[in-house]
């Protein structure tokens, strides 16, 4: 016998959402990475590129648009499923918290060293699990988020011991944060530096660091 079809209830094509004066035809072509329904059935919240976007399911109205940091590419998106909070997993490594009424970034979650592939709020909102190619699973506690809005770079040092994961990270407002590899909280952060830092290293007692920076 053959396999019964669902019937499609309807469809949004999200080309529409990206056409401009500024942008090129070959630009139009978008790559929908994910989708999420809200709490209560009435909104879905779609990402492409690095925009988010919430529809009304019965009109198909685009209600809100988010706009995450730029020059990324958002990989995933969940719902919270007892507020407004939206979650998004972007290409820099790091996770975006987003208030969906405001429309307005809350809070980063920083601490992954590869990409981040998936998000799950649990049921009551208090936690976010993420996963990703850097080979963890890290849980996080919402209430506790970094308000830091520091795009980190790629360029860090590592430190293990028995007892710690010790992280040294440049981000783009030439600053160096010092994170616990096993909770992602910052354990402190430099001052601003004269010059972009291009490379970073941790001593191995996590007592000094040294940097190198384009002025040389």
């Amino acid at each position: 016998a053959l396999p019964i079809s669902a019937n499609e209830f309807q469809s949004i094509n999200l080309r529409t959402c990206f056409k401009n004066k500024d942008e090129h035809q070959e630009d139009w072509e978008v790559l929908v990475k994910c989708c999420s329904w809200s709490r209560d059935g009435a909104r879905i919240m779609v990402a492409a590129k690095n925009r988010l976007f919430i529809f009304n399911v019965e009109t198909s109205d685009l209600l809100t648009e988010l706009q995450t940091t730029h020059h990324t590419t958002i990989q995933y998106c969940d719902f919270c499923t007892n507020n407004q909070l939206a979650a998004v997993a972007v290409s820099n490594y790091s996770v975006e918290l987003w208030d969906t009424n405001s429309t307005l970034k809350i809070a980063n979650f920083s601490g992954h060293l590869s990409w981040v592939h998936c998000v799950s709020f649990s049921s009551d909102g208090s936690y976010l699990l993420t996963c990703s190619e850097d080979q963890t699973i890290r849980l996080w506690q919402t209430s506790r988020a970094s308000k830091t809005n520091a795009i980190l770079k790629q360029d860090l040092d590592v430190v293990f011991t028995e007892e710690r994961i010790m992280i040294l990270a440049s981000d783009e407002t030439r600053r160096l944060h010092l994170f616990s590899g096993k909770t992602g909280d910052v354990v402190c952060q430099s001052d601003t530096q004269e010059s972009s830092i291009t490379c970073c290293c941790l001593d191995t007692e996590c007592a000094f660091a040294a940097l190198g920076d384009r002025k040389s």
